[in-house]
């Protein structure tokens, strides 16, 4: 543990990160159904187990872009929020989920996916000036505006980028 801590075991560091993560959601989303009248929970969880049965097929996606889907996740978000206000120690944990909900920005770099690390690098940047992390939060947003303008400045490092051009592996 003291390794992943100070992180000297960086892939061990991810794992134990990502369990953490995964077993806090969980307890916040019990949190958040204890938290509805019986009726309510009841049908919130059952149009949970109906994402899951349909997961791989394309029907999830048209449920989860859905409205109704989009205005269960705005509840949950406000019932964050509220919690937050409430307690300090409920706010510093869900600025940990927050934090390590961008590891897909390593995910984006191993596979080369160019719009999931766009993605990510967008939603840390509001992290580097919370966390007082000046050296990104002064370039991250010139790399960010950089890279957004490639597709009008330089369209054939665009394609290139989004091909996976910019990933690459040590041999």
């Amino acid at each position: 543990m003291k390794g992943v801590l100070t992180g000297n075991h960086y892939n061990r560091s991810v794992r134990a990160h990502k369990l953490l993560y995964e077993a806090l959601h969980r307890l916040l989303w019990e949190e958040y159904l204890d938290s509805l009248p019986e009726t309510k929970s009841l049908e919130v969880s059952n149009s949970v187990l109906e994402l899951q049965a349909i997961f791989p097929h394309e029907e999830f996606q048209d449920i989860s872009h859905s409205d109704d889907f989009a205005g269960l996740l705005n509840e949950f978000n406000e019932f964050m929020n509220q919690r937050s206000e409430e307690s300090s120690t409920f706010e510093y944990w869900c600025s940990y989920l927050t934090m390590v909900g961008h590891l897909m920005f390593i995910k984006a770099a191993r596979e080369g996916k160019w719009e999931l690390h766009l993605s990510a690098l967008r939603r840390m940047i509001s992290g580097f000036f919370a966390y007082d992390r000046t050296i990104y939060a002064r370039y991250a947003p010139i790399y960010m505006l950089e890279i957004v303008n490639l597709k009008t400045t330089h369209p054939d490092i665009h394609e290139d980028m989004s091909n996976g051009g910019f990933v690459f592996q040590w041999t």
